[in-house]
């Protein structure tokens, strides 16, 4: 194949299960493509053809620089293609695989990339469905590029047949599991096991088919282990989000991944800030330089709760302070007067080769005067500097503890209404006594610590209102996980009673069974009433199937019953026949041997 349309074919780049992917050339505005020719048998059904250029053509107005740009579609010997952008770089699954030593930030900006060329297209209702390293390109100025948007799908498309899963298993979301309807919030979840697999380099979910599939339905991934750990956590949470098993508790948009992204990394920024500001800070402190409480306070601004910029600032101030009352309190220099009188004195005496070793006493006492009187003016406008600002500082402080204190106040009204209080004493016991500190740290005026307990209580009465409305579901819960057991155990039991035993299906139903056991066992109740809906569901399944391979089975009986009653019948017609054939076959022997008898009685 030399052409494909009027695009020439220059070399194969790849081969695979969908089909051909080719580096060509448009030889009218001299531009390299990729052409990625779709075989007819990767369809499936012939009227999937149709809806396959409806939905690429979607496809095809995306153009945004995070997303490969689809020229143009068309068919070559009965199979569609698709020409796309050429690409030079190298598939994000190759990095993964040689586990390439890049850098978190890097890592992180190929994740915002991502979900930025994702955001353009969900804007444009168009679906990936199938996002995985193998469909990213990091070219080689760091960009990230995602493909295959030509095969993709509109949310209200129904390009997906029933009973068929479209996408990588591994990546799959939850509801691409189930086979039900996807949107938007699929791509996230997928965008997450990538995520994950980026920073890690190892998948969330791993095992057979069967495994993985429970794993994306049911199971939590485990932590993730990253050398920066000062934003391991806050990855953590991000990435917990996009993995969430409920799609309506996910991000609700990729943009929303991008803003907590950008911020993970401004707060990267201000913790080198931070650590340049503390070292400077130190060695300023330890000359018992002024600027140094300047470093300090700058620190602050950045986070209000840093310890150790708080107790260095206290220590550097000590120093000050004790460096003014030993200056102040230091005695006016008088050698100076008195070395003037010896030498007016002297000078009325007769003349004599004079010593100059007076005149260099005075000079150095007098510079230390001096200096002295300039370094404390200079020790005095800064404190009251440094009195002024603070006074700023607290005014500010006093404003921003209220807005603090009112939010402390609404999750201790959310706590009440939880009955907290009483459902989960401890965490809440905390709470109060951070309120407790709080009042007592307002009252002395030290905002600061007043904001802070007041934030940590507000926290506290959060987490005492979850924790209590979790005790309150926990026994609904197990309710509906102890119905589901009964119930998923009579399908079992129903599933034997019609020999479904050997399907398939009755062996996953098996599986889930197991696992859901585990988790009320250990008092998940939510996952096991999960788990045994999974069950039940397949062990309906295998009693549908044995119902059909018992009708199968049945119609062949009949089939073959059917079929030897046939043959008897046309054994019972074949010796009737022949019956029939020997009788008539007598009858003209007879004839014949009578009509010789007669001739020979006629000859004689």
């Amino acid at each position: 194949m030399d052409k494909i349309g009027k695009f020439e074919i220059v070399k194969i780049l790849g081969k695979g299960g969908m089909g051909v992917v080719y580096k060509g050339r448009d030889p009218f505005i001299e531009r390299d493509v990729a052409i990625k020719v779709i075989l007819e048998r990767a369809l499936g059904l012939p009227e999937i053809k149709e809806r396959f250029y409806r939905e690429a053509r979607s496809a095809g107005k995306l153009s945004h620089e995070n997303i490969t740009v689809v020229y143009e579609v068309g068919e070559v010997d009965g199979n569609p293609y698709i020409v796309m952008e050429y690409l030079e770089g190298e598939e994000l699954k190759k990095i993964i695989t040689n586990k390439r030593d890049i850098p978190l930030q890097k890592k992180i900006s190929y994740a915002i990339q991502i979900c930025k060329g994702l955001h353009y297209a969900h804007s444009k209702k168009i679906v990936h469905r199938d996002i995985k390293p193998d469909n990213i390109q990091i070219l080689k100025d760091g960009k990230a590029k995602i493909m295959d948007f030509g095969i993709a799908k509109p949310e209200a498309s129904t390009l997906t047949r029933t009973g068929i899963m479209v996408g990588t298993l591994a990546y799959m979301s939850p509801e691409q599991i189930k086979g039900t309807k996807i949107d938007n919030r699929s791509d996230i979840f997928s965008f997450g096991v990538l995520f994950y697999e980026l920073l890690t380099y190892k998948r969330p979910f791993v095992g057979d088919s069967t495994t993985i599939m429970y794993k994306i339905v049911h199971d939590e991934p485990e932590k993730m282990e990253l050398q920066e750990d000062d934003l391991g956590n806050l990855l953590q949470e991000i990435l917990m989000k996009c993995l969430e098993k409920n799609r309506d508790d996910r991000y609700r948009n990729c943009a929303e991944i991008v803003e907590d992204l950008e911020k993970l990394i401004s707060f990267k920024g201000i913790q080198q800030s931070i650590v340049e500001l503390l070292d400077q800070g130190k060695t300023l402190c330890q000359q018992r330089r002024p600027e140094a409480v300047e470093k300090f306070d700058e620190i602050l601004k950045l986070d209000p709760e840093h310890a150790e910029a708080k107790r260095l600032k206290e220590e550097c101030l000590k120093n000050i302070d004790n460096v003014k009352t030993i200056l102040l309190d230091r005695p006016k220099i008088k050698p100076a007067k008195v070395a003037v009188k010896k030498v007016v004195a002297k000078s009325k005496a007769p003349p004599r080769k004079r010593s100059r070793k007076g005149v260099y006493v005075f000079m150095v006492l007098l510079l230390l005067a001096a200096g002295s009187f300039v370094f404390r003016e200079q020790l005095k406008d800064f404190i009251e500097q440094a009195a002024g600002g603070k006074t700023k500082i607290a005014a500010k402080a006093s404003a921003s503890l209220e807005t603090v204190k009112q939010e402390m106040i609404r999750a201790k009204s959310l706590a009440g209404q939880s009955q907290a209080s009483i459902n989960a004493l401890e965490v809440f016991r905390v709470a109060v006594n951070f309120e407790n500190r709080a009042i007592k740290a307002e009252k002395a005026g030290n905002f600061p610590e007043a904001q802070s307990l007041f934030a940590r209580a507000g926290v506290k009465y959060v987490e005492a209102a979850k924790a209590a409305a979790k005790k309150l579901d926990l026994a609904s819960f197990k309710r509906s996980a102890t119905q589901a057991r009964q119930s998923v155990l009579s399908a079992e039991k129903k599933a034997l009673k019609d020999g479904a035993k050997d399907m398939a299906s009755y062996k996953k139903a098996k599986i889930f069974l197991a696992s859901a056991g585990n988790e009320f066992k250990q008092g998940k109740y939510e996952l096991a009433g999960s788990a045994f809906a999974s069950a039940e569901s397949f062990f309906n399944r295998a009693i549908k199937e044995a119902a059909d391979l018992r009708r199968k089975k049945m119609s062949n009986r009949q089939l073959i019953s059917e079929v030897n009653d046939a043959k008897e019948e046309t054994t019972q017609a074949k010796s009737e026949a022949d019956r029939k054939n020997a009788k008539s076959l007598a009858r003209e022997a007879y004839d014949f041997a009578s009509g010789k008898e007669s001739e020979g009685k006629n000859h004689l």
